[in-house]
């Protein structure tokens, strides 16, 4: 009886010390997510902000200093999206964030432009693509790719993809979107966008991205 007591009161205090550990983590994550830290970028100092709080918690626990700080600090241009960032397919305005997310590397943009589905097949080979680039057919379009379709990794694919053919925009078909850092800029906009937000029916973009290479060298970690 007393070793099924003490095993007992083992799995209680276990599984307090779990739960504490379980919501002081989510308290983490609930505090980091809000609006003060800006999504943890450059913008409004997020990532500075966030630093800081996780350094003071880290203070707060008792955890040892390396060389007197518990920052790490480096030198790097982060590509930024500072203000306006708007996207209408005929019309209809999608939600970033929700609907779609700027790509990393992205460069400015604004104005309405054609789109160009995309089809598995659509280019009968390289001769008929470097045609079409030559004849200017992509100029001024935005062009829409699917990363599922099958030859996604055929050369043909991987030109659209990263632009060989000069569109002034590349659209990705994502079923999950996923934010990433850039410390470069293309000279053309890029766009992840949820595949069911977009219609085949639609024919144009209206797009307003406003860009900037940050060259903050204050950087921590």
């Amino acid at each position: 009886m007393r070793k099924g007591l003490i095993f007992l009161c083992f799995q209680f205090t276990l599984f307090s010390v779990f739960s504490q550990n379980i919501n002081y983590a989510r308290k983490i994550v609930d505090t980091l997510t809000t609006e003060y830290f800006a999504g943890r970028g450059v913008i409004n100092n997020g990532e500075k902000k966030a630093a800081n709080y996780i350094a003071n918690q880290f203070k707060k626990k008792g955890l040892k200093q390396f060389e007197n700080s518990f920052f790490q600090e480096f030198n790097s241009p982060l590509n930024t999206f500072p203000k306006t960032v708007s996207v209408s397919f005929d019309g209809n305005k999608i939600t970033p964030g929700s609907d779609f997310i700027v790509g990393a590397a992205s460069g400015s943009i604004k104005g309405t432009f054609e789109l160009i589905w995309y089809k598995t097949g659509q280019f009968s080979d390289q001769k008929e693509l470097d045609k079409l680039v030559k004849k200017g057919f992509f100029a001024n379009k935005f062009i829409i790719l699917d990363n599922n379709v099958e030859e996604n990794e055929s050369d043909l694919f991987q030109q659209l993809k990263l632009n060989k053919v000069g569109a002034v925009g590349v659209i990705f078909l994502e079923d999950k979107l996923t934010q990433h850092l850039s410390a470069t800029a293309k000279n053309y906009a890029i766009l992840h966008v949820k595949r069911g937000v977009l219609k085949q029916t639609y024919k144009s973009i209206s797009v307003v991205i406003d860009q900037e290479l940050s060259s903050d060298t204050d950087r921590k970690t």
